[in-house]
């Protein structure tokens, strides 16, 4: 067993690396340019503003330490064409003929004619505008031959033959099939996800897209999270065990139907809970008697019934399909336990029923249950993103919410990475009770289990 913990131990940093690409891999693949949403979503933001925004997060790095790309496409070049909507239509425009000298003198050529607005009306300036919105959208060949006719219709009286010509180029390549063979470029530790992952591993999360640091954010909304976490952690599972011992002991008939209802309360939407809860018992103006909870957190200065009546109710919703969770598991392990032949030894022996089973049968039923601890953790990491949404409470939930609906990705980076950590925490935690809970790995070891 303690091979199997050290195992565990181990594999922890290799599992967050992996966990690290996936979430960095996520990243890459999202739509938008975050570094024009910092510069305030313009698209005539100054490229010396544009610039400093792409270094400051070194965005002018590779992404990974490889990149898998055809011949033709310079991979840290590419990353240096800027803003995200402008590099996707020089890509595409690149896949299409495959010649990047080509795509770049090109490119080069629209962007000045972007620039120029001198002698130009207002509704010209409008009209050139919306051009640049459409070439920086990530087009392909079809939609940018109407750009060079609306540029032709703003510019009648300059001469576009270069850029014209420039196009007609990029047009007329067909590239053939051996012309996209697979290249590996090697780029090193100087990319960008290395950087990230340094810095991660000794909890240094840089700066968020807010302009404030990641550890100051989280350290100011962790300490919500877990003590909401760890009292309806704790709270879970002494209710489910307390619910189990007060179900078993009734009538099967009375088993059957809690069974039949737990599934059904397994059922209940976390949102919907909340939302029915705050309409009933935190509603000052519909149900002033019952309004006894309050919405959002207490003061620093406040005693224990005041932040009874702050997080009573998130702490329910968190613990309530957690306390119907385990107690399913915890039944169906009791139903199999009775089928078993100790079972029926014991009872031929004259111990009783309630020996039997508190004796015997529960804590076989509930081994099982601590490998499940790990899960646990994540479980409810999850639930908090919308219980503190809903009840207006600052902690990590509500930070990660926040964080997504703004695409502030170093500080989603950072939560899921610190989930990750609590989720192996969880499991390794799991192992140990396992180990302290059952006398067969023990005393023999793995080999009897």
């Amino acid at each position: 067993m303690y091979s199997r913990i050290l195992k565990r131990i181990l594999l922890f940093y290799p599992t967050l690396f992996v966990l690290s690409i996936f979430l960095f891999m996520l990243k890459e693949a999202a739509v938008g340019d975050e570094v024009l949403s910092l510069c305030g979503g313009e698209i005539d933001v100054q490229d010396q503003i544009y610039q400093d925004c792409v270094r400051a997060y070194k965005l002018d790095k590779p992404s990974f330490y490889i990149s898998v790309t055809p011949p033709f496409v310079d991979t840290e070049a590419l990353a240096s064409v800027f803003p995200e909507g402008r590099r996707s239509t020089f890509e595409k425009l690149l896949y299409a003929c495959g010649d990047w000298d080509l795509v770049a003198k090109f490119d080069k050529q629209i962007n000045e004619q972007f620039r120029v607005i001198e002698g130009l009306d207002a509704d010209r300036i409008i009209a050139l505008k919306s051009i640049k919105s459409t070439y920086f959208r990530g087009i392909g060949l079809d939609e940018m031959e109407g750009v060079i006719e609306s540029l032709a219709q703003i510019f009648p009286l300059v001469d576009l033959e270069e850029l014209t010509k420039g196009f007609k180029g990029i047009k007329g390549i067909k590239p053939g099939i051996w012309h996209y063979r697979p290249s590996i470029d090697f780029h090193g530790l100087d990319n960008r996800f290395h950087a990230w992952w340094r810095s991660a591993i000794v909890f240094d999360f840089g700066q968020s897209f807010r302009g404030r640091s990641v550890n100051a954010l989280i350290k100011g909304s962790v300490k919500y999270t877990l003590l909401l976490n760890l009292i309806a952690f704790i709270l879970s599972i002494i209710s489910a065990l307390g619910f189990v011992l007060f179900v078993s002991a009734r009538s099967p008939r009375i088993q059957q139907k809690m069974d039949g209802l737990s599934s059904m309360l397994l059922a209940i939407p976390r949102f919907w809970l909340a939302t029915l809860l705050i309409f009933f018992f935190a509603n000052n103006i519909l149900f002033p008697h019952l309004s006894f909870f309050k919405i959002g957190v207490a003061g620093s200065t406040s005693g224990v019934s005041s932040y009874f009546q702050y997080l009573g109710l998130p702490i329910f919703c968190l613990a309530f399909p957690i306390v119907i969770l385990l107690y399913k598991l915890l039944r169906e392990n009791i139903n199999v336990e009775l089928q078993k032949q100790y079972v029926q030894a014991a009872r031929a022996r004259g111990l009783t029923e309630k020996k039997i089973f508190r004796s015997y049968v529960l804590p076989n039923a509930i081994n099982p249950l601590l490998t499940s601890i790990g899960s646990m953790f994540s479980r409810l990491l999850v639930g908090s993103v919308i219980i503190e949404s809903i009840f207006f409470i600052p902690g990590l939930g509500g930070l990660l919410f926040d964080a997504f609906m703004s695409n502030d990705w170093p500080v989603l980076y950072a939560l899921c990475f610190i989930s990750g950590i609590m989720t192996l925490i969880g499991y390794i935690l799991s192992d140990i009770l396992y180990f302290l809970f059952d006398p067969k790995l023990r005393i023999g070891g793995l080999q009897n289990v």
